[in-house]
């Protein structure tokens, strides 16, 4: 019964969210989602106990160790913006499925440039 609980849980959330987001000006929604963002991600350093001044200095020190990690945090924010272009375009509930792709495009981009077998 538990699993059962939380997909109803999920789904009703899910399509509570898209009615709001359908409901919503792009602005307001893109806004919202990067509040949301930053305190978790403050809270997150709080619960690790990691300094933000710190782990900044670190990371702009080691530039070529987390070079792709850096663009993949850009591609990150490209996506976003894209994200936010498809929904002032059509409904949520037709770009969320479409979004949804990213995991597939990420294994095809692995197989063809980095070389990796796809394996069960």
């Amino acid at each position: 019964m538990h699993p059962f609980g939380v997909g109803t849980v999920v789904g009703l959330s899910d399509t509570l969210s898209k009615g709001r987001i359908n409901r919503s000006d792009d602005f307001s929604l893109f806004f919202m989602l990067s509040l949301v963002q930053a305190p978790i991600a403050l809270i997150h350093l709080r619960l690790e106990k990691q300094n933000i001044a710190h782990s900044i200095k670190s990371t702009l020190s080691k530039v070529s160790v987390y070079w792709f990690a850096l663009i993949a945090g850009l591609l990150n924010i490209v996506g976003a913006g894209l994200l936010w272009l498809s929904f002032s375009f059509t409904d949520a509930r037709i770009a969320s499925p479409i979004t949804g792709t990213s995991g597939v495009l990420t294994i095809v981009f692995v197989h063809c440039f980095l070389k990796d077998k796809v394996t069960d």
